[in-house]
């Protein structure tokens, strides 16, 4: 059996987002695949305008935060010398430097793009319609559907930053991005906000990740 849903995983840096949130504004970024006429057709399911900076400007906040919590463990613990050093190095990247991929978790969901078609279509009468939009929208609408719901039923919505149905590109797809924040405290290093990404099961495996899909 051939699957028709298509998905597709990164990982990013918290700084990266910035570009992510101007191209899905269609302010930046290659646009000649887009559709300006079909842009009104893109619907926000989840997160504001300034999704990307909001949490860009968390994330600093957190480094900061980290740093002063760790310099203060260790000036209660008596070691003024190491907590000076960490002062020193100044806020660190608020998850582990195992974590290649960076902090955040990227999906894109969607089908082949004749999947969207209209009954009947061919790839000639495709042609002959060029700049027509051939797509079933009830086919549409369900995808979108069927793609969110999945999503909220293996990722929660809380650690979701921002959302997107985008419509004015050949094939109607998905976006979302994820972040999920892990607290610890610990004598040598106090309170730690970090950016654990593994913390949301769907994202420990792509595999499993794909086949669940």
């Amino acid at each position: 059996m051939a699957f028709k849903v298509a998905y597709h995983m990164e990982g990013w840096r918290p700084d990266q987002l910035i570009y992510f949130q101007k191209h899905h504004e269609r302010s930046f970024g290659d646009l000649d695949h887009c559709d300006p006429s079909k842009k009104n057709q893109n619907e926000v399911i989840h997160g504001g305008p300034t999704w990307a900076e909001d949490f860009i400007a968390e994330v600093e906040m957190m480094s900061v935060l980290n740093m002063k919590n760790e310099a203060l463990a260790l000036r209660k613990a008596g070691r003024p010398g190491p907590a000076k050093r960490v002062e020193r190095a100044g806020p660190q990247d608020p998850w582990k430097a195992s974590q290649k991929l960076g902090g955040v978790r990227s999906v894109v969901v969607s089908a082949d793009e004749k999947f969207f078609r209209k009954a009947g279509l061919s790839d000639a009468d495709i042609a002959e319609l060029e700049g027509a939009d051939f797509r079933d929208p009830v086919i549409c609408r369900k995808v979108k559907e069927l793609a969110v719901s999945y999503l909220d039923s293996e990722i929660p919505r809380e650690h979701c930053l921002f959302m997107v149905w985008e419509m004015d590109e050949k094939t109607p797809h998905l976006h979302a991005y994820y972040a999920c924040w892990n607290e610890k405290e610990t004598k040598g290093k106090g309170r730690q906000r970090m950016l654990q990404p593994t913390d949301m099961l769907h994202f420990r495996n792509a595999e499993k990740a794909q086949t669940s899909v």
